[in-house]
Formats: structure tokens, C-alpha cells, sequence
């Protein structure tokens, strides 16, 4: 599912800006000294969910949430998926809080992300 592919990059974004932060700080720099450091190159190195990846992610969505032969439930948890990415991605486009709080919420997304696609595999029967 690529909704499940495009979390986890953007998750392992924000762990590249928090783990810079945290050396930046280690080391007497600013937070936004270690961002700044790290920006370009995880930019480079992510890949950039553009305008046909998100199409297709919300087709996805949309084909599954309008199956009369998935539950409620599933359908509640696949949007809970979208939400979860959308959230992800909006803190790697945009960090911000201080190291901890942007740490924190990594650790949150990715808790609430790994819970929810391992229940998605498990009612949809996908493997990923």
C-alpha cells in the first residue's frame, strides 16, 4: 500500500532532522544549526511524494472507502492511516516544536502508524 510506504519515509525524514538536531546540541550548535545541516541532504535522499503519488494514494483511499465489502472499522482505520501520514508529512515539510517535543511526536506518529497498518495488514489481508 503506498500510504504505508509514504509514512515510513517521511517518518524516517523526521528521525534524520531530530537525530542532527539532537548532535547539533551535543555540540553547543542551535537545533536549527543541526536542521539546517541535514536539510539538503534528506531532502535529496527522500523520496518526494509528488503530485501523481499523492493521486494515487487518495485513489487508494477512496477505492477502499467506498467497497461495500470492507467493514466500517477498516474503512475508519484506513482513514485514521491517511490522517496519520498527512500529519507525518506536515512535520517533515515543516519541523518545528523543540528537540523534544519534535521527538516526541516521531515516536507518537510512528506508535500510532505501526498500529495501524499492522491492524490494516491483518483485516485487508496485505502483505507489506
Amino acid at each position: 500500500m503506498y500510504i504505508n510506504t509514504a509514512s515510513l519515509i517521511y517518518g524516517l525524514g523526521m528521525a534524520n532532522y531530530s537525530d542532527a538536531m539532537k548532535a547539533a546540541l551535543k555540540k553547543g550548535k542551535s537545533a536549527t544549526d543541526g536542521l539546517e545541516s541535514v536539510r539538503e541532504k534528506v531532502l535529496s535522499e527522500t523520496i518526494t511524494i509528488d503530485d501523481s503519488v499523492l493521486k494515487i494514494l487518495k485513489e487508494e483511499l477512496s477505492k477502499i472507502s467506498s467497497s461495500p465489502r470492507i467493514p466500517e472499522s477498516t474503512k475508519s482505520k484506513m482513514v485514521d492511516l491517511w490522517a496519520t501520514y498527512i500529519e507525518f508529512k506536515s512535520y517533515f515539510d515543516n519541523p518545528r516544536g523543540n528537540v523534544d517535543s519534535y521527538s516526541e511526536k516521531l515516536n507518537e506518529l510512528s506508535d500510532k502508524h505501526t498500529r495501524l497498518s499492522e491492524s490494516l495488514k491483518l483485516l485487508l489481508d496485505v502483505r507489506y
